[in-house]
């Protein structure tokens, strides 16, 4: 499964993502729209 997380930026994203307790690993992928 994934999990997304709307942040300002990269770094936010992955402070966010390393302190969810249901994810195993972090990997953080930026996505643009436009």
């Amino acid at each position: 499964g994934y999990t997304i997380i709307k942040a300002e930026n990269l770094d936010e994203a992955e402070k966010i993502a390393q302190e969810c307790p249901i994810v195993a690993s972090t990997r953080v992928y930026e996505i643009r729209s436009g």
